[in-house]
């Protein structure tokens, strides 16, 4: 098991004593991670270290496990820690994995696009499932009774998974909770509210970063610093526009394997 200090600030004490906070990140067996936060004064080699948060298994437990970690004290790290959260601590967490660091990159720079523009974008994605779930065709005199009232949600949630997964609205037949359910075409549905804005949202929270072959460290600490989400979203804005529909497969941008569902 290997362990990293990924995060460390000094700070200075009410007295104006000086002590460091630092945040370890251990790679476990299992492919999991773990962290921990130290509080050392400056006469102390090892200090304390307070309660490990234990089996840490995808990006966004990552990022959210690190803001509440036991001892964690949001007045002297919070600010700090957010500033340098791309360009400090995610090269350090690249060193020891790099799969991982690429993937919480990618999520934090997700969460980091503006909030106002997501709400919007959530909104239409609600709107356009609902206007698909009224032409989405099934048989409802085998539903039940307890059925027939659990079954449109599951189905409207259905389908809002499916356009958010595979940046498409479904069509044809499939079969949601066991049940046969059939959609037209896609060129029955109004679109006028979804651009490429929301395209470019969709294509984006879908897509996985991956270092190529000639990926390096360097390259990594270059990406952060141009902005993957910036090299992205300009890509998919181009490909759109050459080619009126956003990417699929994996496409090399900014020296980053990006595999677009």
């Amino acid at each position: 098991m290997n362990e990293k200090v990924i995060y460390e600030k000094k700070c200075s004490g009410f007295f104006g004593d000086i002590f460091y906070l630092s945040i370890h990140c251990k790679s476990l067996k299992n492919g999991n991670f773990s962290l921990r936060l130290n509080n050392r004064s400056e006469n102390q080699k090892k200090g304390h270290f307070f309660k490990t948060t234990k089996n840490i298994k995808d990006p966004k437990e990552f990022i959210k496990a690190i803001f509440n970690l036991d001892g964690f004290d949001p007045d002297a790290i919070e600010d700090d820690l957010h500033e340098k959260f791309n360009c400090n601590l995610l090269p350090k967490l690249y060193s020891l994995s790099p799969l991982f660091a690429l993937s919480v990159l990618k999520v934090k720079e997700y969460e980091d696009l503006d909030e106002e523009g997501l709400e919007v974008f959530e909104s239409k994605i609600d709107k356009l499932s609902k206007q698909i779930f009224r032409f989405a065709n099934y048989d409802t005199k085998r539903l039940g009774f307890p059925s027939g009232l659990s079954f449109p949600s599951h189905l409207l949630n259905y389908i809002k998974d499916f356009i958010l997964t595979n940046s498409r609205v479904p069509e044809g037949d499939h079969f949601v909770s066991s049940r046969k359910v059939s959609f037209p075409l896609s060129s029955v549905y109004d679109f006028d509210d979804i651009n490429i804005e929301d395209l470019l949202y969709l294509s984006f929270s879908n897509c996985i970063f991956k270092p190529s072959r000639k990926f390096k460290f360097d390259s990594f600490k270059l990406t952060i610093e141009n902005s993957t989400t910036y090299q992205v979203v300009k890509y998919i804005k181009r490909y759109y526009k050459d080619n009126n529909f956003t990417p699929k497969g994996e496409h090399e941008i900014a020296g980053i394997n990006v595999n677009f569902k």
